[in-house]
């Protein structure tokens, strides 16, 4: 009965050894530098596109947008330099503040903060 519990545990180590090489080598096959710049274009993208919507609001004095520079380190793409946008109603503001680009079940992380 031990040899076939002991066979089990084996396998079960072999297989989870495979997959974590497997990952591995996915990492390391990945271009991070296009990553990070993908990801920059996208964070600028999404802020062009809320423009775009909000511009009728901004022309009008009812909400103002402004940008400010944000560093972010990730282990995978480095430190690099992005914006946080910030919209601003009278005295109440929200912030979209990137997080990060390499995230479990994602690609990509942008919080909303405020009230």
């Amino acid at each position: 009965m031990a040899t076939n519990n002991s066979a089990a545990i084996l396998d079960l180590i072999r297989a989870n050894a495979q997959k974590l090489r497997a990952e591995q080598e996915e990492a390391n096959s990945v271009d991070w530098s296009a990553r990070r710049s993908w990801w920059q274009q996208e964070i600028q993208k999404l802020y062009g596109d809320l423009g775009e919507v909000l511009r009728p609001l901004a022309e009008s004095g009812d909400l103002q947008i402004s940008r400010r520079p944000q560093t972010i380190h990730e282990e995978s793409l480095g430190q690099y330099e992005t914006e946080a946008l910030e919209l601003s109603i009278g005295r109440r503001s929200v912030v979209l503040k990137p997080i990060g680009s390499v995230i479990i079940g994602g690609v990509g992380r942008i919080d909303l903060l405020g009230p």
